[in-house]
């Protein structure tokens, strides 16, 4: 994992998402039990069943929207 990926993780909330969503600033997706940056396509939509980590105050709004749910070890 690139030291930026890792600085950006301690920051984010992982959620799983339940529809298409853009996310609004950085973010990172798992896969294959580690954290990746996105790819162009992801940029600019990310698939809907996919784990991304978002920023706390984005995932937050999105889990109320009920366009992702917690992806953590107490959800």
């Amino acid at each position: 994992m690139a030291p930026e990926a890792k600085k950006t993780e301690d920051k984010t909330f992982p959620v799983k998402l339940l529809k298409n969503y853009r996310p609004l600033g950085d973010f990172l997706i798992e896969g294959d039990d580690e954290l990746r940056e996105p790819t162009g396509d992801e940029r600019a939509k990310v698939k809907a069943g996919a784990v991304i980590h978002l920023p706390i105050d984005e995932a937050r709004d999105i889990v109320s929207k009920k366009i992702a749910d917690r992806n953590d070890a107490i959800a």
